[in-house]
């Protein structure tokens, strides 16, 4: 099995590129995070996972290695198959799935091409016993819990003010707890005071 190349990108194409190690090209596919890495006549280093079909061999990249072990954790899931496990890597990053996944997100997952809410959950029931919380960046932790789309609207603001998500989400929901704000422009103001005084 072919579990790493190192190589020139000769081509690149919407979802695969070309890379050529010793004079040999190999078609690569790859999800759109480490497409973000790929340039052109530029050398780069993939792990890959060959996948093996009666009509088909194929090889499949990635630039981070935590990256190649989700895509085979996600694949063990029942009918959930290389495309599908390409779709949810090219959809959010590996800490964000991870953080779904534990945290029970369906809406989150199932928002992938490919994924329904059937499917999101069976990625949940198969995944979430062996994904460790201690895998998973604090930064990317989503929390499942019901919210509605101004409470992530508000999150969301709070983040790109420079807050983490962990603090983002725990002041917005002690104002909803505190308070019976409901729009965003209540939401806010009362949340950025609570983390203010942090």
């Amino acid at each position: 099995m072919i579990g790493l190349l190192y190589g020139e990108i000769e081509e690149l194409s919407l979802d695969s590129i070309l890379l050529v190690c010793s004079g040999v090209g190999y078609e690569i596919q790859v999800s759109q995070n480490t497409m973000e890495h790929c340039k052109q006549h530029s050398n780069i280093r993939l792990y890959t996972k060959m996948i093996v079909r009666e009509d088909n061999i194929s090889l499949i990249g990635f630039f981070e290695k935590s990256e190649k072990e989700l895509f085979e954790q996600l694949t063990s899931v029942s009918k959930i198959g290389p495309k599908v496990g390409l779709s949810i890597l090219s959809t959010y990053q590996v800490d964000q799935i991870k953080s779904y996944i534990v945290t029970a997100n369906i809406e989150k997952l199932s928002k992938v091409s490919g994924v329904g809410k059937k499917t999101a959950e069976r990625i949940v029931l198969e995944l979430k016993d062996k994904i460790s919380h201690f895998e998973i960046d604090n930064d990317a932790i989503e929390i499942a819990s019901p919210i509605n789309q101004t409470e992530d609207d508000a999150i969301e603001a709070l983040v790109s003010l420079g807050f983490s998500k962990n603090e983002s989400y725990d002041a917005v929901q002690e104002v909803k707890q505190q308070y019976t704000a409901q729009s965003l422009d209540e939401l806010i103001p009362l949340a950025l005071s609570k983390l203010s005084k942090v």
